[in-house]
């Protein structure tokens, strides 16, 4: 194995063992609300503070970090999130859980996106690199969540063991890598959509102030902007990436909440959504080569087939998943090829950025839309078609 998969492998890694936690915490919060005596609200709190917490930290991170190489940024995140994880096995406070929690956030910011800087740190290789992490996410992803359902079940600490051992077993294996560095070319150009993006989390939070920090955002893109060829992808892939999690949360409330399926059961109809993506994005890396905007465009036309959840759940979760598990992996080939490799390491954590926003805010838009007859489909179709035009113009 050459040493470039080599990286590749233990940043996924890694990275996976950030959302394998995720997707537990997301099947167990019923039961972590039962076990410590609180709110579904508060018991999300576990997921909210870490997506809060790493969103605002990503970019400066990297931005400081790919002048002296984000290796040593890479060991320390992963030491942060793996120790803060363990220590939750000992606490009996729900405070003190949250805190570390958020020092969890703290290090996944820093080790999070190292996994897409490497997967694109040679050209020529992005395509196979980047499929092979998106289904290590997307694996983990099916993993976690029955996962959490039976371990949560069990105690809800448990959640965090398996996570926080896989990355504390693989920081030795950190000494191996290279150490990347790169020199993004106006550092100020990276504040719009770090503000921009932060801005539509935060909304869902504080509404005013998110709109404060998107539209502060949205200024300094007037004043310092992005590389068009950059922007446009990235925005598409965020577009696309609140539509994914819109139909995911879409499944969860259909099959619990309107046909009261049973939860294992429900859980099971829910993965046919990712499973797609973890058996295509592998291979599909390997073919995309210089057509990655062409495959991209085809992954968002998919998605425009949401009518489909109209009249068979389990038929157009099937094309669904095939339509996100091509756009999205391809829609990142071609974002990232639209950097200059010293561009990439800052780029990386920008594009993570806008995917744990996507995460955070798709579910809302599938929670406001519900109970609407088309809302939630009619929503897909038109993220996904407003993509597919960025990508033409």
């Amino acid at each position: 194995m050459d040493n470039t998969k080599k990286e590749v492998m233990i940043t996924s890694v890694i990275g996976s063992a950030a959302s394998l936690e995720g997707a537990m915490i997301t099947a167990a919060i019923p039961y972590i609300s039962s076990q410590l005596s609180v709110s579904y609200l508060d018991s999300s709190l576990f997921l909210t503070l870490f997506a809060v917490i790493s969103s605002l930290l990503f970019v400066p991170f990297y931005l400081v970090g790919e002048k002296r190489g984000i290796k040593k940024l890479l060991f320390l995140g992963a030491l942060i999130f793996s120790l803060s994880g363990i220590a939750i096995l000992i606490t009996n406070s729900f405070t003190m859980a949250l805190v570390l929690r958020s020092l969890q956030g703290l290090g996944a910011s820093m080790m999070y996106p190292a996994q897409l800087a490497y997967a694109s740190s040679h050209k020529g290789s992005e395509g196979r690199n980047i499929g092979f992490n998106y289904s290590m996410l997307a694996l983990a992803y099916i993993i976690g969540v029955p996962l959490g359902y039976a371990l949560g079940k069990i105690d809800w600490k448990y959640l965090f063991l398996l996570p926080s051992l896989m990355v504390f077993t693989s920081l030795f294996l950190t000494s191996h890598l290279s150490d990347l560095k790169g020199n993004f070319g106006n550092p100020r150009s990276a504040v719009g959509p770090m503000l921009l993006f932060n801005g539509v989390l935060i909304s869902i939070y504080s509404f005013y102030i998110g709109i404060v920090t998107a539209l502060a955002g949205l200024y300094s893109l007037s004043k310092w902007s992005l590389e068009k060829r950059f922007l446009k992808p990235l925005v598409a892939g965020f577009l696309h990436s609140l539509s994914r999690y819109a139909v995911v949360e879409f499944l969860v409330l259909s099959y619990t909440q309107l046909f009261h399926v049973e939860p294992l059961l429900a859980i099971i109809l829910v993965l046919l959504f990712p499973l797609p993506m973890a058996l295509i994005s592998a291979p599909l890396g390997k073919v995309i080569g210089e057509r990655s905007r062409t495959i991209a465009i085809l992954g968002f036309s998919i998605m425009l087939l949401s009518w489909l959840l109209l009249f068979n759940k389990v038929i157009g979760t099937v094309i669904l998943g095939i339509g996100t598990g091509i756009a999205t992996v391809s829609n990142t080939v071609y974002t990232m090829q639209n950097l200059g490799l010293k561009d990439r390491v800052v780029g990386s954590a920008i594009k993570s950025l806008e995917g744990v926003v996507g995460i955070s805010v798709g579910p809302t838009i599938a929670i406001a839309l519900f109970n609407f007859k088309i809302g939630v489909e009619l929503a897909v179709f038109i993220l996904n078609a407003v993509a597919i035009l960025l990508l033409l113009v």
